[in-house]
């Protein structure tokens, strides 16, 4: 059985505080593959990590991370600035799971196969 893939993506928002002292979504980057109709693959998906070959693909391209953006709140990010997000996201991640599970290792002891 073939294993669900998606979503698969990165998700970055900032905010700051505006004169009243309130919390404000100041910008975000989205980099999302993911179902957006009723859990079909939306064919402009195809697009995002190859370069259309038509106006028609294109388009398709365009619909989906329209589609996305509206769905997700975020700016759609593709080529260097996607990389770029994914390395922030990855190490932040990688330092928070750290952080939760640095302690693993003396309450259940080491099961790896190293």
């Amino acid at each position: 059985m073939q294993k669900n893939k998606y979503p698969y993506g990165f998700r970055k928002e900032q905010y700051r505080f505006d004169t009243h002292g309130e919390l404000v979504l100041r910008t975000t980057q989205l980099y999302i593959e993911t179902y957006l109709d009723d859990y079909t693959i939306h064919q402009g998906m195809t697009f995002l990590n190859t370069n259309p070959k038509s106006e028609h693909e294109l388009n398709l391209k365009n619909d989906y991370i329209a589609k996305a953006e509206k769905m997700y709140q975020s700016h759609f990010v593709l080529g260097a600035e996607k990389q770029q997000l994914e390395q922030e996201v990855r190490e932040i991640l990688k330092a928070k799971i750290k952080e939760n599970t640095g302690y693993w290792a003396e309450v259940y002891g080491k099961n790896s196969k190293h």
